[in-house]
């Protein structure tokens, strides 16, 4: 089922910059975060509201793109280790 924009607006207000949250679908799980310099870089400034992420390779999408189907989102918090 598809949620409709009002109701992804009234439910989930679209999280700043930096935001990572998990998204199931029912079936799947997807990682997406919001990424608003390396949107505007994918863009060459001009994003508009296309700025999360769900792969490093492919083209940011807007928050609605992502969730329209979700049927449970969650906020990821702090790292529990980082490996460099």
């Amino acid at each position: 089922m598809v949620n409709d924009e009002q109701t992804v607006t009234d439910k989930l207000p679209e999280p700043a910059d930096g935001t990572t949250l998990a998204v199931f679908d029912g079936d799947e799980w997807k990682v997406i975060w919001r990424d608003d310099a390396a949107a505007d870089r994918w863009y060459d400034g001009d994003a508009r509201g296309q700025n999360w992420l769900a792969s490093d390779d492919e083209d940011p999408m807007g928050f609605y793109q992502h969730v329209k189907y979700a049927k449970k989102v969650y906020v990821i918090g702090e790292p529990v280790a980082v490996f460099r």
